[in-house]
């Protein structure tokens, strides 16, 4: 008679084996290559590189570090990045997923959903923490030549789509400590700090619809509102945006101190604002006040 110690032994023994056999078999190249067909399906531009798959216990994948290109430019960097399905949703035939990261010191949790009947993922994450000094936004823009910004980010990003001309995203983000290092002093100004940021934007296709962007710190409040029109390279988008600034009394005692007098009426600048509004391309652009 076959005692319950042996009984387990062998349960366990077998529960081994069908992990050492699931991991030495498991089938990287081809999730690499699938998830590399999704990616490019999304928009052809777009290139991903990972480092090994490995998968987890948790009926999962796991990678140490996800990078994602356009045209050669790094836009998305991603450590300890892991993905988990649903099972209870694959018995329903609907895909979803979690999915966990860290991004320049800060973490990304959200869920992609795909139904059946329709060849679009739905993605929504909640970002926390993020570093903008860790980012390479200031390259991506063709811009690191003229500022660089340091600050923490949060918010949500929401994104659907099977085709970029026919993906649609939106966000609600907000910048806390924003800090915008020019390269060039204007004004004899080198620096402006900004203690809160909160932008909300839409895009469909090649267009980005900013909704609003507010902004208020010791040197400065204001809003800009308005559209980018994207092209590649992204140097030469459009833009198309219009706002209003208004100085606090630490700028406006550093204009006076540069500013030819007469030149601008402070008072009216610091109780109405300055109108203005943002043209040409974001390689180029026209600034012009009104």
């Amino acid at each position: 008679m076959v005692s319950v110690k042996t009984l387990f032994a062998y349960l366990i023994f077998t529960m081994l084996a069908v992990l050492c056999f699931l991991y030495l078999l498991f089938p990287e190249q081809a999730l690499r290559t699938y998830i590399s067909d999704q990616v490019t399906a999304c928009n052809p531009d777009l290139s991903l590189s990972m480092a090994p798959i490995r998968p987890t216990l948790a009926a999962g994948l796991k990678t140490d570090s996800l990078d994602l290109e356009k045209a050669g430019v790094r836009l998305l960097h991603i450590d300890d990045a892991q993905v988990k399905p649903d099972l209870l949703k694959l018995i329903k035939k609907r895909r979803q997923v979690h999915f966990h990261g860290r991004w320049a010191q800060g973490t990304v949790d959200g869920m992609a959903t795909r139904d059946p009947d329709n060849p679009a993922w739905r993605m929504e994450a909640d970002i926390q923490g993020v570093r903008l000094k860790e980012l390479d936004l200031p390259r991506v823009l063709h811009a690191d030549d003229h500022f660089s910004l340091a600050g923490v980010l949060n918010g949500r990003i929401t994104h659907e789509g099977a085709h970029s001309l026919r993906n649609t995203s939106s966000a609600a983000l907000n910048l806390s400590g924003l800090s915008i290092a020019l390269n060039t002093p204007v004004a004899g100004i080198d620096k402006v700090p900004i203690d809160k940021t909160n932008v909300e934007f839409t895009a469909k296709g090649n267009t980005v619809q900013v909704k609003t962007v507010t902004f208020d710190g010791p040197m400065l409040e204001g809003r800009i509102s308005g559209s980018v029109q994207l092209k590649s390279p992204i140097g030469h988008s459009r833009l198309n945006l219009s706002g209003n600034a208004k100085p606090r009394p630490e700028l406006i005692a550093k204009l006076q101190e540069t500013l030819p007098k007469g030149l601008v009426n402070m008072r009216n600048m610091s109780s109405r604002g300055l109108p203005f509004r943002i043209l040409g391309t974001i390689d180029n652009p026209d600034l012009a006040m009104r």
